[in-house]
């Protein structure tokens, strides 16, 4: 048995011991017990004890097989993995694992678990949330979480394995024109108007864009490189590694970068963000933020244009990376080129997601087959 401090967590952690591996670990934090350091460690020091009890009778293995809950394999286990992994995907894991999973099945013991109880619960999320996106992540998530369990012995099967994903209404994708992009463009307002152009004409994300800095912008090869993206879901905003974990260089077309060279003309601050929040004698000056700009920016110009034209009914900005990928494989642009500049991690990710937009190109090939 073992107790360890976790400065950065502000906890206690008890670990087990049975048959020569680690068999159980238990979290006691100081916000469990009103921010009291003293009872969270006499409380660590009492599981401590009982778990020293039971493994001198013997009975430590099978008592954890039984009383482990999905809740504390996965806090201890499953959550802690993903602190390592990148910033966005711990939040996520975590905002499902309290909004999806742990209501359902959080007090419930590893070993209850039930095939048909998953299945159940898989096909209520798709009916609350009218598609399979938000089903599929959940019943990703806690595969992953039981794996744990199976890897510590406590179960000889993941029950999660096997349960049918819900088959409901994907998430609807829209698609501009360039001619949209660059109306919605002009709609915007100067200030913002680069932005949408890139956005909307090359694709990249909006942390990316938010995360780019003035000289990673060259303007004589028309290009800018990527290097790391803004992550302010929630405070305090910072800049992260890229999603792909790669640095890459995307092509600007022209119009775009004219936008940009008109931008930065006057811009002497080299490491500052390339689309600043204000810029004050030719300093740019704090990071954009997301929901500022869709909230005072985006949104009102979009609806403003939604009004004579319902391509731009419930626009999101991330459907710009859509448009823009819409757009260079409608001008010829093979999927390896497309998967590189959107950041993907293959072309047959590129295909799957925009499949019917080369729809067109399969029946040109198939009209030319003599």
């Amino acid at each position: 048995m073992s107790i360890q401090w976790r400065a950065e967590s502000k906890r206690y952690v008890v670990r087990g011991f049975a048959a020569g591996s680690e068999a159980v670990s238990r979290s006691f934090s100081i916000k469990q017990f009103d921010g009291s350091k003293r009872r969270a460690l006499s409380a660590a020091k009492a599981f401590e004890a009982e778990l020293a009890r039971m493994g001198r009778e013997g009975s430590l293995a099978a008592e954890i097989s039984r009383s482990t809950t999905v809740g504390e394999l996965a806090e201890t286990y499953w959550l802690e993995r993903l602190r390592s992994k990148a910033r966005s995907t711990y939040d996520n894991s975590l905002s499902d694992w309290r909004a999806n999973i742990k209501p359902v099945f959080g007090d419930q013991r590893i070993t209850s678990l039930r095939r048909l109880t998953i299945q159940r619960w898989q096909n209520d999320i798709g009916r609350r949330d009218g598609s399979n996106r938000s089903a599929q992540i959940s019943l990703e998530n806690l595969r992953r979480i039981l794996h744990e369990a199976v890897k510590l012995g406590l179960i000889a099967e993941n029950p999660a394995i096997g349960v049918e994903p819900v088959v409901g209404i994907e998430r609807d994708r829209r698609f501009l024109t360039f001619d949209q992009v660059v109306r919605l463009a002009d709609a915007i307002g100067a200030k913002a108007r680069p932005l949408v152009l890139l956005a909307g004409l090359a694709g990249p994300r909006w942390g990316e864009i938010a995360g780019a800095s003035l000289h990673e912008w060259d303007g004589p090869r028309r290009r800018l490189h990527l290097t790391r993206q803004l992550y302010d879901k929630r405070p305090p905003a910072e800049l992260v590694p890229l999603k792909s974990k790669q640095a890459r260089w995307i092509g600007v077309p022209e119009l775009a970068a004219e936008a940009l060279d008109e931008m930065v003309r006057d811009r002497s601050d080299l490491d500052g963000p390339l689309f600043p929040a204000a810029v004050r004698e030719g300093l740019g000056v704090g990071y954009l933020r997301h929901s500022n700009f869709i909230r005072r920016t985006f949104h009102p110009a979009v609806e403003d244009l939604a009004r004579s034209d319902s391509a731009f009914h419930r626009l999101r900005f991330h459907d710009l990376r859509h448009s823009a990928a819409s757009i260079w494989i409608q001008r010829g642009a093979p999927a390896t080129v497309v998967a590189a500049q959107l950041g993907h991690s293959t072309p047959a990710f590129t295909l799957r997601t925009y499949a019917h937009l080369y729809e067109e190109d399969v029946a040109s090939a198939a009209a030319r087959i003599l």
